[in-house]
Parts: structure tokens; C-alpha cells; sequence
């Protein structure tokens, strides 16, 4: 996700204005900044106004992968990155939150296809 979720918007877009069939096409995405109202960018600070905005905790990553679905307009990503480390969230969570985006169906049912770190 580039552009303040821009980016995405432009692709959902176009898949559907050239009617290109969404299995004909590898969608990747990042997740760890927030999508802001105003286009601002915020300092990458998991605390105050921005607590479970940003950053890889588990609110956040279930939070921004459905962002980006939304965006995307479709219903699942084949690759879903984790843009950075996250300092601020335990591995534990981010692993137990990734784990669970799979056990819970996403996978399977086909929202995320891959999870990797860039």
C-alpha cells in the first residue's frame, strides 16, 4: 500500500474498468502505516490518537487488511508484505495475529495468500 491507500484504489480501479478477471492478476500489498482521512503522515508511533492505526498490532493488521481489500475491491490479496519490523508490538502478537488471519479462514477461504516481510 502506497500513497496513503491511493495506490490500491487506482489498481481496484482499473481491474474493474478493463474488466480484468481477478484470477488473471497477483495482487501485493503492505501493511504497517495507517490510511489517514487528511493525507498526512503521521510519525510511526503505536501510542496516543494512533494506538492500533499503525504498526502490526492485531487489531491493526486485521484492520488494514480489510482496508486494503475495500480499496482493492476484491476479496482477497495473494501476497500480503509487513512493510517493516515493529518495535513496539511483541513478536508473539504479530506472529499469534498472522496465524490467526489464517486459521480463521482468510487463507483457506481465500483473503491472504502468502505473508511475507519486506
Amino acid at each position: 500500500m502506497y500513497s496513503n491507500g491511493k495506490s490500491e484504489i487506482i489498481v481496484g480501479k482499473a481491474l474493474k474498468k478493463f474488466n480484468i478477471p481477478r484470477k488473471k492478476v497477483i495482487i501485493l500489498t503492505k501493511i504497517f502505516n495507517p490510511v489517514m482521512d487528511d493525507d498526512s503522515r503521521p510519525i510511526a508511533v503505536n501510542d496516543g490518537p494512533l494506538v492500533n492505526q499503525i504498526g502490526l498490532s492485531r487489531k491493526h493488521i486485521f484492520n488494514a487488511i480489510d482496508g486494503c481489500l475495500q480499496r482493492l475491491g476484491t476479496d482477497y490479496i495473494d501476497v500480503l508484505q509487513l512493510h517493516r519490523l515493529d518495535r513496539e508490538t511483541s513478536p508473539e502478537e504479530i506472529m499469534r495475529a498472522l496465524h490467526d488471519v489464517v486459521r480463521c479462514g482468510k487463507v483457506r477461504c481465500g483473503k491472504v495468500r502468502y505473508i511475507g516481510a519486506s
